[in-house]
């Protein structure tokens, strides 16, 4: 006798197999290229965030960058985004000099518990905020003010849903819950921007007090997206962003 199949059956299974196979697609966007290359070696590991979540979060950066372009203008959007894209990647060529800069420089190295190869991610606690950084973005904030988190790919800033929470994890997929900014809360993100800027010249400053003279032009010869015919400085840079974002109304 022959074996009759069910055929609708099959068809939505293949059809759930394909979702999560887009979804993981969507996840790798925000992922760091060691956490990219650890999913790649051990395809289980992308488990994560569904296909409906991914997409709420593509649609939530898209909003908030919107926002900040209305209210800053482009070319303030670009040039924020590439100070931190740069920022962040000599902050990881710290790591390997002169003993750790980022520790000399005050931070705590909390590492990834997982076997596989993940990326530590260091904190700062100044006064009431905490200041965190992973080679794929930066968290920063209180549980009064709010927190803020901000990939490197792009300046679109997202509130925690719960600033109370500090489970950040060690990617993307384990934040916790964060939103897009309404426009009554320009000032509290526009305050919170100013401090992280702020923030990360402080830090920037205080890592090349234990480095050489010559540190941030030896990293920019050496950075793939260079642009510039002189060094770019983070210091200056966030502190002259910061007083152009505090002049926008």
């Amino acid at each position: 006798m022959r074996k009759v199949v069910n055929k609708s059956n099959s068809l939505r299974e293949s059809k759930e197999s394909h979702q999560t196979e887009v979804g993981s697609v969507f996840r790798r966007l925000w992922l760091s290229s060691l956490e990219r290359q650890a999913l790649d070696r051990e395809p289980g590991l992308s488990q994560g965030a569904t296909f409906d979540e991914s997409r709420a979060i593509d649609r939530q950066l898209r909003d908030s960058q919107k926002l900040m372009v209305s209210k800053c203008g482009e070319k303030f959007v670009s040039e924020v985004s590439e100070l931190l894209d740069y920022h962040l990647w000599c902050l990881g060529r710290d790591i390997r000099s002169d003993g750790n800069l980022l520790l000399r420089a005050g931070g705590r190295k909390v590492p990834c518990p997982r076997p596989h190869p993940c990326s530590s991610r260091y904190e700062w606690n100044l006064g009431e905020n905490l200041l965190v950084l992973w080679g794929f973005g930066v968290c920063f904030g209180n549980p009064h003010d709010g927190r803020l988190m901000l990939r490197r790919s792009g300046f679109a800033p997202l509130f925690l849903v719960d600033a109370r929470r500090v489970d950040f994890g060690w990617s993307t997929e384990e934040m916790p819950p964060q939103r897009t900014a309404i426009e009554g809360e320009w000032s509290s993100l526009k305050t919170l921007l100013g401090r992280l800027f702020v923030s990360l010249a402080e830090l920037e400053k205080s890592i090349l007090s234990q480095a050489l003279p010559t540190h941030r032009e030896d990293r920019l010869s050496k950075w793939d997206k260079r642009k510039h015919s002189t060094p770019l400085e983070p210091g200056p840079e966030w502190l002259r962003h910061y007083i152009t974002l505090q002049s926008i109304e």
